[in-house]
């Protein structure tokens, strides 16, 4: 099965799990008030569109972009985002 099937028979799934160049919708996230707040200063909001750059693997970093700006999250941090499908 590919990437791109899995996603689509999946609802949901944590951002660490998605290949690079998938674009993907921000669905919600799984943590703590401080961490909702720091996500949201970093531009990631409900319904973001964001492309993966670069995926680190099961244990490294992922590079996103968010409209013109790309950062760089570490595995816990995208671990605790959930995204879908993009719908074309």
């Amino acid at each position: 099965m590919t990437k791109d099937k899995e996603i689509q028979d999946k609802a949901f799934l944590q951002l660490s799990k998605i290949d690079s160049g998938i674009v993907v919708i921000l669905s919600h996230f799984e943590g703590g008030a401080s961490f909702k707040e720091r996500i949201s200063h970093m531009g990631l909001k409900i319904d973001s569109e964001i492309k993966i750059i670069s995926s680190g693997g099961s244990l490294g970093r992922i590079l996103i972009q968010v409209g013109e700006t790309r950062l760089a999250l570490g595995h816990g941090m995208s671990n605790k985002i959930f995204v879908k499908r993009k719908k074309l």
